[in-house]
């Protein structure tokens, strides 16, 4: 993927939705996604039902200790939490986004509900025959689209994520762009409060 072009191509579609970070309908599958395959999988039950150790073996980053008057480092915890995503846990990517409501709007976290389907079946088939996770890396893309307007605040960062099996191997890697938004409450203290992907790219 050419980073580039991608972050000019979010420059001309992102003017519509800063400043309106909160959807009435948030969506952590986009609908660009290929359609989904009917899957076999039975998943070993809801997120919230497991230790966050059993969760990706324990690598996932978690929201304790992110410091919430600091809008980058709240955004880019929460990247790197929504993006960590286990092929024996999760039903859909949603699952993984759900980890890091510490750090969303509570509206955003009412409204967001889990897919009966996932956008990424076919990736996560794969994934399953070796019981695999992520390991998602994150960082701050140089763009000027990273902007600070009052309370509100927007983040974009480079995404850059591998399946790594419980069987030692390693499987396809993905990059795509992720552009978060932030908005400080009444109590001083930043949140999350909307997510756009863009670009995702397998390989």
């Amino acid at each position: 993927m050419k980073i580039a072009p991608m972050l000019t191509l979010i420059a001309a579609t992102t003017f519509a939705v800063v400043g309106c970070s909160s959807p009435d309908k948030p969506e952590e599958e986009p609908s660009q996604t290929p359609e989904p395959i009917v899957s076999a999988i039975t998943y070993q039950g809801a997120p919230s039902s497991h230790a966050a150790s059993e969760i990706a073996d324990g690598t996932c980053f978690s929201t304790e200790g992110v410091d919430r008057t600091d809008p980058t480092e709240v955004a880019r915890a929460f990247t790197l939490i929504s993006y960590c995503w286990d092929s024996v846990h999760d039903r859909t990517t949603t699952a993984a986004t759900l980890r890091a409501k510490d750090l969303m709007n509570e509206q955003w976290v009412q409204n967001l509900v889990e897919p009966e389907r996932n956008a990424y079946q076919s990736m996560f088939n794969t994934a399953y025959q070796h019981q695999s996770y992520t390991s998602v890396h994150a960082e701050l893309a140089p763009t000027d689209l990273n902007s600070s307007e009052g309370d509100r605040v927007t983040r974009v960062f480079l995404v850059d994520f591998t399946w790594q099996g419980r069987d030692g191997s390693v499987g396809s890697s993905v990059r795509l762009i992720s552009t978060v938004y932030v908005e400080k409450n009444a109590e001083g203290k930043y949140e999350v409060t909307g997510q756009q992907m863009h670009g995702f790219e397998e390989r």
